[in-house]
C-alpha cells in the first residue's frame, strides 16, 4: 500500500514533533529511480514538514538496505573463512586418522605374514592362500 506522508501523519498519527510513538515510514523506489535522488527528495519533505531550518542537523535517520546488506555480507564472509578454516583442519585429521589406521593394520599384520611365510613349504602355498582367502571371504559373504 502506498501512503502520502501527509495521510500517514493525520490517518496514522505519524508524528513530527519527536513525541508519542516512535514511527517509521518505508519507502521503496520505483524501477528506474536513482536512489541517492530518492534519498535527497525524501530529507527535503522531512525537514519541511519538520520545520528544520537549514543550519539545523536533521531529527530524523535514513536507513537504506544497503547497509543492512553490508552487515549481512561481512557476516558471511567471516562464516566462509571460518567453515573454510575448519573444514581443512577436519580434512587434515581425517587424512592423519586414515594413515594411522593403515599404518596399525598393516604393521599388526607384518608378524603374521612373516610367520606364514617361513612356514609354508613353498611359495606356492603362500601366495595361492594369500589371494584366495579375501576372495573366499567376499563371496561367502554376498550369498
Amino acid at each position: 500500500m502506498l501512503v502520502s506522508y501527509n495521510l500517514a501523519r493525520r490517518g496514522f498519527g505519524v508524528r513530527s514533533n519527536g513525541r508519542g510513538h516512535q514511527t517509521s515510514i518505508q519507502v521503496k523506489a520505483k524501477p528506474g529511480v536513482n536512489v541517492e535522488e530518492l534519498k535527497d527528495e525524501i530529507i527535503g519533505v522531512l525537514r519541511g514538514e519538520r520545520r528544520i531550518r537549514p543550519r539545523e542537523e536533521n531529527n530524523f535517520a535514513l536507513n537504506t538496505l544497503s547497509i543492512i546488506s553490508g552487515l549481512f555480507d561481512k557476516l558471511f564472509g567471516t562464516m566462509n573463512v571460518a567453515g573454510i578454516f575448519i573444514g581443512g583442519f577436519a580434512l587434515l585429521v581425517g587424512m592423519f586418522s586414515v594413515a594411522n589406521i593403515m599404518f596399525v593394520s598393516v604393521r599388526e599384520r607384518t608378524n603374521i605374514i612373516g610367520i606364514k611365510w617361513h612356514s609354508a613349504q613353498n611359495a606356492g602355498s603362500f601366495s595361492s592362500k594369500s589371494l584366495l582367502k579375501p576372495l573366499y571371504c567376499v563371496y561367502s559373504e554376498a550369498s
